[in-house]
């Protein structure tokens, strides 16, 4: 059988080679750790880049829609001074020139479009704050 000596030794030897593993886990638990702290840092750093860009593309955002008012009032009224003159040039007995019967259907068709477009974009919206 065993000797007591032969047991004793075989158990330090097992001993010592858990503490030796057990040291070589800590250092590759402190390795990971250290990554992953570099990690979420590096995840901070797009997330507040990703924040900013945000916020830079709800200004340029703001910016365009307070343009387009302006654009859609301008439109508006040169299409209502537009159809102004088409409707009263015959009781003038005026022609009408050819450029107010070319720009009329454009500008009504920027009309059209552009309500399409802001449909079409509050759907898209929609759909993404739905998810």
């Amino acid at each position: 059988m065993f000797s007591d000596i032969e047991i004793k030794s075989s158990i330090e030897k097992i001993l010592n080679d858990l503490q030796l593993k057990d040291s070589v886990l800590i250092k590759e638990y402190q390795k990971l750790e250290k990554l992953r702290l570099n990690i979420y840092s590096e995840q901070q750093k797009l997330l507040s880049m990703h924040k900013e860009s945000s916020e830079n593309k709800n200004k340029t955002s703001k910016f365009f829609h307070a343009g387009e008012s302006v654009i859609t009032w301008i439109m508006g009224t040169l299409l209502i001074l537009i159809a102004l003159v088409i409707a009263i040039a015959p009781f003038a007995n005026t022609p009408v020139p050819d450029i107010f019967n070319i720009t009329f259907p454009i500008i009504l068709g920027f009309f059209f479009g552009h309500g399409i477009g802001r449909f079409a974009s509050f759907r898209e919206t929609k759909k993404l704050n739905d998810f």
